[in-house]
């Protein structure tokens, strides 16, 4: 599905190396809100030795800007909220979740 979805164009794979090693790969994608503002959509990242690789984000910032983004959003893990502030991140909401029993 992912590849899917990059392939067609509704999903923009980012690949974040150390020398020769693949150590995360993102996903992002850009939406335009009713009001007509775009946002750059974080839909994944996935990877080893974050403390590595995450200042990849300001790459993937950077692409977001040039696409004509006005701003940023992602659904993260907790952690997460202490490295993007350095980056300029700041927290708006907070995500529920229920899993059904099967």
């Amino acid at each position: 599905a992912t590849l899917d979805l990059a392939s067609t164009g509704h999903l923009t794979l980012f690949a974040a190396t150390v020398g020769r090693d693949v150590k995360a790969v993102c996903g992002a994608d850009l939406q335009q809100y009713a009001d007509g503002r775009i946002f750059g959509q974080f839909c994944f990242c996935i990877g080893d030795d974050r403390e590595k690789w995450q200042h990849f984000v300001t790459a993937i910032v950077g692409w977001m800007r040039e696409q004509g983004a006005d701003g940023i959003s992602g659904t993260f893990r907790k952690g997460w909220i202490r490295v993007l502030k350095k980056y300029g991140f700041r927290q708006t909401h907070v995500v529920m979740e229920m899993e059904f029993d099967e």
